[in-house]
């Protein structure tokens, strides 16, 4: 080999080398800890993310790591004590039957007869499945007679397919709001005198970067860190993640509500109209969210609708998750009754 070939070489994998060795290496792994109401799953996309379910809150995502930028796991870019990623069955518009605000992926150290279930229904290096099942939780008590599961189709590439179907005992009315899928995050920088828009994560959708409509009906939404106007409190580098939600085609969800307080944002959308629903009946609504940051070949940086309309038309165009056997499949949107 040439000497000037072997500089080539060199400088190359010097440049890109760490990068795509990782990226081609990228596989799941999972662990399994506690039991019970104890019980914590932690799965990693080798050098490229980490998330961590935890039963103590109903079985949702309690942490979520960019291994790119931070391999050593230092910054829990969550930290909150409610679920990162899935669905509220309430929450701010609760329906006519449970009017104090239920919730799913909150903490049950305070419901006793709450038992969540949190399962790995699916394990290998290309895909992982978790399976959550719990009743929404409310002031007095469990709603019992609602219950709610949730499957997490989880890829090395950031994509995380979400199917979540909520079955009632009884007949119910929905009030406008009675659902909500959302990513939940954690904000350093903002507050509530702050435009809620810019700092911190910048919260977007397919017409508006920053967002500026709260209850236009988007494609998606996406976010990422706002470099640029966090400097003053010395948070420009506090993370180069980004993420983007996409729901899947549903007459009955499409109204967007931005929801936020100190130090915590969310994107999220909203059950529209007034239903009532009858006994013994399901719903079931899926989207996806996908995880990106910055210096992967693997994940996309979300920073712009460039990225983000590819990947939210290609899930649009076909919602089922990839996979040559459909271990734990998901099921359509829309109604059932039993």
């Amino acid at each position: 080999m040439k000497i000037k070939q072997k500089i080539f070489l060199l400088i190359f994998f010097l440049t890109f080398g760490t990068f795509s060795f990782c990226d081609a290496k990228a596989a799941l792994t999972l662990v399994e800890t506690g039991t019970e109401r104890e019980k914590i799953i932690s799965i990693e996309s080798t050098g490229q993310f980490g998330l961590v379910f935890k039963a103590s809150i109903n079985g949702g995502i309690a942490e979520w790591y960019d291994l790119v930028n931070d391999p050593d796991k230092t910054r829990n870019l969550h930290q909150g004590g409610n679920g990162m990623i899935g669905a509220v069955w309430g929450n701010a518009n609760p329906t006519i039957d449970f009017p104090d605000d239920p919730k799913l992926y909150f903490s049950v150290a305070g419901y006793p007869d709450q038992q969540p279930e949190l399962t790995a229904v699916e394990n290998t290096p290309s895909r992982v499945v978790i399976k959550t099942v719990g009743h929404p939780l409310l002031d007095w008590g469990v709603a019992t007679s609602v219950l709610c599961t949730t499957y997490y189709y989880i890829y090395p590439d950031g994509k995380i397919y979400l199917s979540f179907t909520t079955h009632y005992d009884n007949s119910v009315t929905l009030k406008p709001g009675s659902w909500r899928y959302f990513i939940y995050i954690y904000d350093p920088y903002y507050v509530a005198s702050d435009n809620v828009y810019n700092v911190g994560w910048k919260l977007c959708n397919n017409h508006q970067c920053p967002e500026a409509d709260w209850f236009s009906s988007f494609a998606y939404q996406f976010m990422y860190w706002n470099s640029e106007q966090t400097a003053d409190r010395g948070l420009s580098d506090w993370t180069k993640a980004s993420a983007l939600l996409v729901p899947a085609s549903d007459p009955l969800v499409g109204g967007y509500n931005f929801h936020s307080w100190d130090h915590w944002k969310h994107l999220s959308y909203n059950y529209v109209g007034s239903t009532s629903i009858p006994a013994d009946s399901t719903y079931t609504f899926n989207f996806l969210v996908q995880l990106g940051t910055q210096g992967s070949l693997l994940l996309p940086d979300i920073n712009s609708a460039l990225v983000a309309e590819p990947i939210a038309n290609a899930y649009l165009d076909n919602p089922t998750p990839p996979s040559e056997d459909l271990i734990a499949p998901a099921p359509p949107s829309g109604f059932t009754v039993l």
